[in-house]
């Protein structure tokens, strides 16, 4: 799977989280991140990239985002982005949070790639 620039800076809103606050999103803190693309092959300790290097959880992301775009390991991302697990027992101003909302926005991005998340 590969996904433009453009593409791939957006995703990182998705995937930190950052938006979570207008589109209830799962925020994910430094650590997080690093759990998170440990399960694509990176095996990092945070200490060593957010306060060793002062990294942002920003250019973090996106740098893990540039090394796994055009390998099979991106649309593993985008999948484990949506897997409805990640959402269980997640509230949003009191009402559960699904994986909907991710899917909808994923695929606003995604499409301008041709591609198009569709779960059975």
């Amino acid at each position: 799977m590969k996904l433009d620039g453009f593409s791939l800076d957006k995703l990182v809103d998705i995937i930190n989280g950052d938006e979570r606050l207008k589109k209830g999103l799962i925020y994910r803190s430094g650590p997080d991140l690093v759990k998170f693309f440990g399960e694509f092959g990176f095996r990092e300790i945070y200490n060593e990239i957010f306060t060793g290097f002062k990294m942002s959880r920003k250019k973090y992301t996106l740098s893990k985002l540039n090394e796994l775009n055009g390998t099979k390991k991106m649309e593993k991302v985008i999948l484990k982005l949506v897997d409805d697990r990640n959402f269980i027992g997640l509230e949003f101003d009191y009402e559960p949070v699904n994986n909907s909302k991710t899917i909808e926005r994923i695929n606003k991005i995604i499409k301008h790639d041709g591609y198009e998340i569709k779960l059975d």
